[in-house]
């Protein structure tokens, strides 16, 4: 079998349109929607010199005070 053939092979199997994700994919998403909720809530509750100590700027705890949480800037 040539290269080309699989190159062919691999180039429509990308072209397909890719069908809902699996039960196991959903159950994984939800996870992380779930524990990303935990990690803002907790550092909502965090004092903005914790929150400092913890290697965030001033920007990044005005966003978690406003509801829109982000990693620290580094």
């Amino acid at each position: 079998m040539s290269t080309l053939a699989l190159a062919s092979a691999d180039a429509a199997i990308a072209a397909e349109p890719r069908a809902k994700p699996s039960l196991f994919q959903r159950l994984l998403d939800a996870r992380e929607k779930q524990a990303l909720r935990r990690v803002d809530a907790f550092l909502a509750a965090q004092g903005d010199q914790r929150l400092q100590d913890l290697g965030y700027n001033a920007a990044d705890i005005e966003a978690i005070r406003q509801g829109r949480p982000m990693w620290p800037s580094r």
